[in-house]
């Protein structure tokens, strides 16, 4: 089996380099990721929350027709 090198004539300078900003790109990729998904989860917990407090006063409101 011969030797897999895609990269035969760059120097180890250049292939760190790189390789260092292909590290760069995929850590701005995960920040920007975890960003878009964090707004999107504190979207739905508001909607829960909304749904939660009408709910809640749903109740509340049965409870006093009850009661009278």
């Amino acid at each position: 089996m011969g030797k897999f090198n895609f990269t035969p004539k760059i120097r180890i300078g250049t292939k760190l380099g790189l390789s260092l900003g292909i590290s760069v790109v995929l850590v701005a990729g995960m920040i920007a990721s975890e960003q878009i998904n964090s707004n999107f989860v504190e979207g739905l917990v508001a909607a829960a929350d909304k749904q939660q407090a009408t709910v809640n006063e749903s109740t509340k409101t049965e409870v006093l027709i009850q009661r009278r």
